[in-house]
């Protein structure tokens, strides 16, 4: 009897330490584990404040090349519109006369193609994109 009670006493003195040093392995990993987590939530915001760092920067130089941008658009845009005692010249005046006498001719010869039906529907197309951008081309032209 001695012997069974010597046996159960060993049993729960192993049993007991081993569960106590697994609840102390445990409590070690968890530690570990949450050291773990704070270094990787310090990556996260230093991943984060470098990206919106290098976001705003981005930004900044986009809009500073766009302000160039529109700064020298504007500028080509003044240089480009023609002086009203120029638009007065007789010589501008013919070369506008000239000009609509060209879109209404083109308008005319497209007509014709059409009724003529020796193109494809692609080439037609085609034709008729090139006539539309010369028409806007020479009203915007005539306008300023």
């Amino acid at each position: 009897m001695k012997f069974m009670i010597k046996i159960m006493f060993l049993f729960l003195f192993f049993g007991c330490s081993t569960g106590a040093f697994s609840q102390l392995q445990d409590i070690e990993q968890l530690k570990l584990n949450l050291e773990k987590l704070v270094q990787m939530k310090m990556m996260l915001k230093s991943m984060y404040d470098g990206y919106s760092t290098l976001s705003n920067g981005y930004n900044r130089v986009t809009s500073l090349s766009k302000g160039n941008f529109d700064l020298h658009k504007n500028y080509l845009d003044q240089l480009f519109q023609v002086a009203p005692q120029i638009k007065s010249y007789p010589v501008v005046q013919t070369i506008l006369n000239k000009q609509s006498t060209v879109v209404s001719e083109s308008n005319a010869a497209y007509a014709v193609y059409v009724k003529s039906r020796l193109f494809s529907a692609t080439e037609y197309s085609t034709q008729k994109a090139i006539l539309i951008n010369s028409n806007q081309s020479s009203a915007k032209n005539s306008i300023n």
